[in-house]
């Protein structure tokens, strides 16, 4: 009896192994069960880019021309000047849509947003600019 419990167990401990090993193989497996670093699924990650005085004067930047996802802006210094991030295809499109604006001299932190963009990323800094801002982004 003893041994039948134990070729059973065996026998179970087996089939589910098998049964998770072809879960996590499969390429389409869901990306909670795949491997992450750091807490971030492998493929969402989150590029970034960042701002310092030599944005002075710079009325826009395009990030990327593609979709994505706006993470967050990590403020680590600030500018006397209004700094918005827009869903635009380029510096000169009239149709962009504003993800965000922040106000001259914001306070220092991180802003975390999570919003798509469908058209591309865009960053508008106005006036005399002298902040550290940090945009990451995940493009598509």
């Amino acid at each position: 009896m003893q041994t039948l419990k134990v070729l059973v167990t065996v026998v179970m401990l087996a089939i589910v192994s098998a049964f998770t090993i072809a879960i996590l193989t499969q390429p389409d497996a869901p990306q909670e069960l795949k491997r992450s670093y750091a807490g971030v699924t492998i493929g969402n990650e989150y590029q970034s880019t960042s701002t310092d005085s030599t944005w002075a004067g710079l009325k826009k930047a395009v990030v990327t021309n593609t979709s994505g996802v706006l993470g967050s802006v990590i403020v680590t210094g600030t500018s006397a000047t209004v700094f918005e991030i827009k869903d635009a295809t380029s510096t000169t499109d009239v149709s962009s849509t504003t993800l965000a604006t922040f106000a001259a001299s914001p306070g220092t932190g991180t802003y975390v947003f999570d919003t798509i963009f469908t058209r591309g990323l865009s960053i508008n800094a106005l006036g005399s600019f002298a902040g550290k801002y940090t945009v990451t982004f995940r493009s598509n």
